[in-house]
Formats: C-alpha cells, structure tokens, sequence
C-alpha cells in the first residue's frame, strides 16, 4: 500500500545581496537604528534573511553612497556625518568617500577648498560623535531597549485595560473614579520609582478619563528611559 507523500514545509532564506536597494534613505536609518535586515524591504522579504558580515559592510557602504548621491549640496555634508558617527570602523573602506576628498583636493580653486573644508569638518564631527561614548549609546543596544519596551508597554495596557473594566464606569461616581485612578497612580509610582511627581499628576489624569494606552506608554517611556514617541510608533 502506497503511503501518503507528507508536505513538509521548508524555510527558504533570503541573501543579503540579492534584496535589492530600493530606497536608500530608509535603509540608512534602519542600520543606524540598529534594526534586524528584515526591516530593509519588509513588503516584499518577510523570511529570514541570511547575512555575513562582510555582506552587511558592503550594504552599509551602497546605501550611504546612494544617499550621498541623491542628497543635495545643503545635506550631503550631514549624510557623510552620520555615516562616519555610526560606522567610523568602516570610514576607510568607504571608495566614494576617499575618491570625495581626493577630488576635491586634487583640483585648484576657491570652490574646491572650500568643499573639502566642509566634507573634512564633517568627517571630523563624525568622528567626534563617535568618540563621544558617555553620551552615544551603540544603536543596536537602543534597538533592544526600545523592543524591550514596547513588550512591557503593551503587558502595562493589558493589566490597565483589566482595572479599567474593573472600575464598573457606567455605574460609578466621577468622584471614586478618580480616588480609584490616584491610588492606582501610587501603587504604580511605589513599583516604578522612575516616574517623576509630573508624571504621577499627569497618569492620574489619564487613567481618570480612561486612557489606558496612553497610561501605559507613559509608565514604559520611564522604566526603559525612551521616548514616548517611538514607543507610539508601529512595533516590530
């Protein structure tokens, strides 16, 4: 007796180098964000995607060589900046960069100098901001900062929606809402000893009118020290 075929799923990757770059901006703020590479064309690669390191350096190279490229003579200055503060270790491989300064110091002329006055005072600021390690955190640690807090941001409107439920609204005074809203208030504030006596003010106000979500990315923003912002914006 012929046994049934089984179907086995199989998990297809996808190369680095054969997802093309087709918007080189919002690749460079995914490398400086620290992000995993699914996020370079999440439309069209949802799979996992198979990366070397020596892959990954030459992306990084492409991509800020296109936005240096398509950027106008007002921004060019701040895209080799960035690229230099976040990737100082690959300044020296970058050939549009060397090849920028070369040019610029082979010709003769007033404009010429004063174009590699400003790409070299650039590349110097880059640096500086590399250097700067008391106040730069590596964008890859802020990635895994920032997912952490979105996790705990949602588990906060979770068991805030829960007390909400619990208040009974329709059937209760305005006035035991708001006892009930300064108490929960405190009991968050003895946990989380981040948040500040403006916060305290302001959540107890939230939770009065019954804005969970806004409450909890709130309490989140404090513990996990981000912007209340970027944890509004669409999580991973």
């Amino acid at each position: 007796m012929q046994q049934p075929s089984q179907k086995t799923d199989e998990i297809r990757f996808t190369r680095l180098e054969d997802i093309p770059i087709e918007d080189a901006s919002h690749e460079k703020l995914v490398f400086e964000k620290g992000e995993r590479e699914r996020k370079l064309c999440p439309q069209r690669y949802t799979g996992p995607i198979l990366v070397t390191a020596d892959a990954r350096c030459r992306r990084i190279l492409e991509v800020y060589k296109r936005c240096f490229e398509e950027a106008d003579d007002d921004t060019r200055e701040k895209v080799i900046g960035d690229f230099v503060a976040h990737f100082p270790h690959l300044s020296f491989d970058a050939d549009w960069l060397s090849d920028l300064v070369r040019t610029q110091s082979a010709l003769p002329g007033a404009a010429n100098e004063s174009k590699r006055t400003r790409t070299l005072l650039a590349m110097a600021k880059g640096f500086r901001r590399a250097a700067n390690t008391k106040k730069r955190q590596p964008a890859i640690q802020k990635s895994y900062r920032l997912h952490a807090a979105r996790t705990v941001q949602r588990a906060f409107c979770d068991e805030l929606t829960r007390w909400k439920v619990g208040l009974e609204r329709p059937a209760s005074t305005p006035a035991w809402i708001a006892e009930r809203a300064a108490s929960k208030t405190e009991e968050l504030a003895d946990t989380y000893r981040q948040l500040l006596r403006s916060d305290k003010q302001r959540l107890t106000a939230l939770l009065q009118q019954g804005h969970c979500y806004e409450a909890s990315v709130l309490v989140a923003s404090r513990v996990f020290n981000v912007r209340e912002r970027d944890l509004q914006q669409k999580s991973d």
